[in-house]
């Protein structure tokens, strides 16, 4: 028996041997350039996102010449959470720790083979804001991070219209800022595809609206651990989408409303919806008189409709959250989740 275990052994590492596949050169690409911005738009949230995808098997990134921060970089087909596929990194950086004007961010990264690449990035820090009321025309915008946070994923625009490169985990474009509360959101939307497969940490595929968002968190109500990228996704506002069943791409999206203060949520009935289909999307939230007991209140409103077809008078959904923890102002996003969508121009209204 020791010989044959000996035997079988040798044979699997001989397999793995035979099947070992070469490092790729070593390469490090910034999605979004070697200068960039923040701050124009306000404080939507508080860290800045630096995205990119790498080789390397190491990463970490230095500001200013300070410590070394390490950073997680995606091995897996669906990557992890934020992370959307394999070599994906997204840093945090604080804002708090951006001096006004130039900084340098340092990237190091390193190969197996202890080979090294560096890339460094001007990010320069500004003071500015998003008003109210806002329009934003696709055509006549150079890049998305002129105009919104691109939170994750790589977003490009093309042809008028604003897109995430690919469909996976929560691809988030943030609108606006910490100053904002009530407003109306309207956009049109053309879905292209739906993924067959969400991977081991997403539910179903959802596309819609953010309410309120501050940026991902550590701790919070649902104790969510330290990580880089922080993948704390509660508390916000609340969430206005449409969301398939896990595994079910080709049905019909129910309307539904997910809270913002805990994982809850509730489906308002269907949309017919047909691949490739355009269809208006509306969004709203409006912060209402008290409870009885001082319990913030929030009205959030929802409907979608074929592009073509009049709007309808009523709204897909009306809901009133009550709570305490919700947040109570912030910026929204658009919100994209395994869904590859093409978002039109946006108006906000106060």
């Amino acid at each position: 028996m020791p010989l044959m275990r000996s035997l079988l052994t040798l044979t699997l590492l001989t397999l793995a041997a035979c099947d070992a596949r070469p490092e790729p050169p070593l390469a490090l690409d910034l999605w979004y350039g070697e200068a960039q911005r923040v701050g124009h738009l306000g404080a939507g949230q508080a860290d800045y996102n630096l995205l990119g995808e790498t080789t390397a098997r190491r990463l970490e990134y230095s500001l200013n010449g300070g410590a070394p921060v390490r950073l997680t970089v995606s091995h897996e087909p669906f990557g992890f959470r934020r992370l959307g596929g394999p070599g994906h990194f997204n840093a945090d950086i604080p804002l708090a720790q951006l001096k006004p004007g130039w900084n340098e961010v340092l990237l190091r990264s390193r190969h197996k083979d202890g080979s090294t690449l560096e890339r460094r990035v001007a990010l320069e820090r500004v003071a500015g804001r998003t008003p109210l009321p806002l329009q934003l025309d696709w055509a006549t915008i150079e890049r998305p991070n002129d105009v919104g946070w691109c939170v994750d994923g790589l977003w490009t625009i093309a042809d008028g219209q604003l897109q995430s490169a690919f469909p996976a985990y929560d691809r988030l474009f943030v609108i606006g800022d910490e100053t904002w509360s009530d407003y109306e959101v309207r956009t049109s939307v053309t879905v292209d595809a739906v993924a067959a497969e969400t991977g081991p940490f997403s539910g179903g595929n959802g596309l819609g609206v953010v309410f309120r968002f501050q940026g991902h968190i550590v701790g919070g109500p649902l104790k969510f651990p330290r990580a880089q990228p922080k993948w704390g996704y509660l508390p916000f506002g609340a969430i206005t989408w449409l969301r398939w069943k896990k595994g079910a791409p080709e049905g019909a999206p129910t309307l539904q409303f997910y809270r913002g203060d805990r994982n809850e949520l509730h489906d308002h009935g269907t949309f017919p919806w047909k691949m490739g289909t355009d269809f208006h999307l509306m969004a709203a939230c409006r912060t209402e008189a008290p409870a009885a007991d001082g319990t913030p209140r929030t009205r959030y409103r929802f409907k979608v409709w074929p592009v073509g077809s009049p709007e309808p008078a009523s709204d897909g959904f009306d809901v009133v959250q009550e709570s305490k923890d919700a947040l109570r102002t912030g910026g929204f996003a658009l919100v994209a989740h395994h869904v590859a969508v093409r978002f039109g121009n946006v108006t906000v209204s106060p």
